[in-house]
């Protein structure tokens, strides 16, 4: 998926071709940011599941305690 966007905007730029373009560069900054992306997506996914389970968890010790 990523790979394809890639090749279109390295077609893109191949069209507007400037003198000093390195792709080999470019590719690795944008595969770089797509993997950073993906570990903040990682990341905000896990914290969106565990954290009303750890609210349970918690409300649980609590009432538990009071018994």
């Amino acid at each position: 998926m990523f790979k394809k966007k890639i090749d279109r905007a390295f077609d893109q730029l191949k069209e507007d071709q400037q003198p000093e373009f390195n792709e080999e560069d470019y590719r690795n900054s944008m595969q770089d940011e797509m993997e950073k992306g993906d570990f903040l997506a990682l990341v905000l996914g896990t914290y969106r599941f565990f954290l009303p389970v750890f609210i349970v968890i918690v409300l649980l010790l609590v009432i538990l305690s009071r018994l």
